[in-house]
């Protein structure tokens, strides 16, 4: 992850050689650096690259760990949201997860080397995405759709249409979805971990196109919501009966958001 601010949009090839320890694979977070954090000074400002082996953490536990170091930074003598560092895991799994590559697999793993689409900055106003959010809405009569589920439906039909694709085929918007709310009891705001689960919304491209943004959204709103505490609790003794890693090349191809 990197912070800087740039004229270009586009995400240029030596800024994402920012931080050294992008490309290792989390399941070596036993040898390699778990954070990896690069400073850079500019004539103009200076860089940070971060790199976390998401093992560890989330997207949430990792903005909770820069806030508090730049709470730090700025002087303050007490973080204002303390971190909770014990590890939830469901009852009756077993946490001792062993990892059975096959010679083939880790050849695999060690020649991985995906080629990812060119990585692009857009930036949306509140007063937009406010707009998709009251059209979406709107448009099948509720007020379930969150701002973010309007915004990343507009994404979707926007990058598919662009491709182009046969109706017929396909599509699937893969998503993160959040886990402390869903658990029974719930896990704090300050839970530090990853507690998230990939799941997303399939539809043929004739359909995600001609369906219109309330429809879409509402069904990727339909299929977060079904995220239950006993359905997530089924996710996570099935990946611990059969542990299966996530590569990022596998995620990003044609027909895939």
């Amino acid at each position: 992850m990197m912070m800087a601010h740039e004229e270009n949009d586009y995400v240029k090839e030596n800024e994402k050689q920012g931080c050294r320890e992008r490309e290792g694979r989390n399941y070596q977070g036993t040898s390699q650096t778990l954070l990896g954090v690069q400073v850079t000074d500019l004539l103009n400002g200076v860089f940070i690259a971060f790199s976390i082996n998401h093992v560890v953490a989330d997207g949430q536990s990792f903005w909770h760990f820069v806030n508090s170091w730049a709470e730090i930074s700025q002087g303050s003598q007490k973080i204002s949201k303390l971190s909770v560092f014990e590890q939830y895991f469901p009852e009756d799994i077993n946490r001792l997860i062993r990892f059975l590559f096959t010679e083939e697999e880790k050849q695999h793993s060690k020649s991985l080397n995906p080629q990812l689409p060119a990585e692009r900055i857009f930036r949306f106003s509140k007063e937009k995405i406010t707009q998709l959010k009251l059209k979406a809405n709107t448009k099948v009569n509720t007020n379930k759709i969150s701002s973010l589920q309007a915004l990343l439906t507009h994404l979707w039909r926007s990058v598919i249409r662009c491709q182009s694709l046969d109706p017929k085929e396909e599509t699937h918007c893969m998503m993160m979805i959040r886990a402390r709310p869903k658990m029974d009891p719930q896990l704090g705001e300050g839970y530090f971990g990853n507690v998230r689960v990939v799941n997303g919304v399939i539809m043929k491209t004739g359909e995600l196109l001609l369906s219109g943004l309330g429809k879409v959204a509402l069904e990727m709103n339909k299929i977060i919501s079904l995220h239950s505490h006993e359905r997530m609790k089924n996710q996570y003794e099935s990946w611990v009966r059969s542990p299966k890693l996530v590569r990022l090349g596998g995620m990003i191809h044609m027909g895939k958001f």
